[in-house]
């Protein structure tokens, strides 16, 4: 009925009957005055759901405790674009609660998600992934920087960058990923075809992973901008990226690869890679383009 009243939505928010104390629901049992977007905000009470995991999570006792973490309200969340939830403690479980709003189409309109800075590891980055997956999620810009994801972490995310053809900008700096979560992320950049952006600053990678990133880069036809600052790819490494920058097929525009160990040899490898290109942003010494 709700379906039908509300032109085809079901709006699961309305079918949430919560009120003060679970005793009123036992003895009034489901009272229309109390399912609205203005009741159902708060108290104990009884959800019914299309997607049993959304019910199940509405009936925890954690559901107040993650909304006041995150600063926000469930219809606020409900109606978001962004969610800027950067330095707010949040845990893989949090990350899990994320994760199956997205994969049920909670937040339809949500595009940018910045979870920076929190206590995020393996679990929490394997439920993005698995929401990213999923074919419902609108998310257009990823922020998971700062956190301990790990290699693992990043095979998850890599897996959901081969089907996920949404996400256009991916911020992993700072995540202790190494050599293994570089490779996955390259394998991962073969077939992807909309990610433009990808940070990979301050990590573990090192001349394996970089290599792996070159020949990506070599059919890779839309990144234009990495970060690759802050790691230790070394010379070696640094060749790798400018022989794949030398091919022709790259179509980078920007990247920055200042701290990380580079010798002149590297200097001199990348600088004459990207010479003559037009409108080229080659990054050596921090913000200083060379």
């Amino acid at each position: 009925m709700i379906k039908e009243q509300n032109g085809g939505d079901p709006n699961e928010v309305w079918l949430f009957n919560g009120n003060d104390s679970m005793q009123e629901n036992i003895k009034n049992g489901f009272m229309t005055q109390y399912a609205s977007e203005v009741y159902n905000a708060y108290g104990v009470g009884i959800y019914f759901a299309a997607d049993p995991r959304l019910s199940m999570y509405f009936e925890q006792a954690e559901k107040a405790a993650f909304f006041a973490k995150v600063g926000a309200s469930l219809k606020q969340v409900r109606s978001a674009t962004e969610l800027k939830w950067s330095h707010k403690g949040l845990t893989d479980g949090d990350c899990k609660v994320i994760a199956l709003l997205i994969a049920t189409k909670f937040m339809p309109a949500l595009s940018n998600l910045e979870l920076y800075g929190n206590s995020i590891g393996y679990e929490g980055a394997k439920a993005i992934a698995d929401a990213l997956q999923s074919g419902t999620a609108v998310v257009t810009k990823l922020e998971l920087g700062g956190n301990k994801i790990g290699d693992e972490g990043a095979k998850a995310i890599a897996e959901a960058l081969k089907v996920n053809a949404v996400v256009t900008t991916l911020d992993l700096r700072s995540n202790s990923i190494g050599d293994e979560g570089a490779k996955a992320i390259a394998e991962a950049l073969k077939v992807n075809a909309v990610v433009t952006t990808l940070d990979l600053g301050y990590n573990y990678i090192k001349v394996e992973g970089a290599k792996a990133i070159a020949e990506a880069l070599k059919v890779n036809r839309v990144l234009t901008t990495l970060w690759l600052n802050g790691n230790k790819i070394g010379d070696e490494g640094t060749k790798a990226i400018a022989d794949a920058l030398q091919t022709g097929t790259a179509v980078l525009t920007r990247l920055y690869l200042w701290d990380n160990n580079l010798g002149d040899a590297g200097k001199t490898a990348v600088q004459d890679a990207v010479k003559g290109r037009s409108g080229f942003q080659l990054y050596l010494w921090s913000y200083t383009t060379w």
